[in-house]
């Protein structure tokens, strides 16, 4: 989509350009929110949403970790769980302490 000289000063006065503030200008150059974006990026005033952080989950060695300290094993006697699923391991994990508790 091409952009008149009017249209990219609107651009740069709304600088730094959002995700959001590239939504209010679409709707006045009657242009896609992703139009604007490319555009706003191509001026260099456009500034990227943050992302949002995951919560980091336990990585299977430490889950495997846990399960040879709940039994009193030493470090990588259970090395081959290591190979299952993040998934199966957890559930392993969860029958251990209720079990256990």
């Amino acid at each position: 989509m091409s952009y008149t000289k009017a249209e990219e000063q609107s651009i740069r006065d709304n600088a730094p350009v959002t995700y959001e503030t590239a939504e209010l200008l679409a709707s006045q150059f009657g242009k896609t929110v992703r139009s604007v974006v490319s555009k706003s990026v191509s001026l260099k005033v456009y500034q990227k949403r943050e992302q949002s952080h995951s919560v980091t989950k336990p990585q299977k060695k430490d889950t495997v970790r846990a399960i040879e300290k709940t039994f009193g094993l030493g470090e990588g006697e259970l090395q081959g769980l290591t190979n299952a699923r993040g998934e199966t391991l957890n559930a392993l994990f969860k029958l251990i302490a209720e079990r256990i508790s």
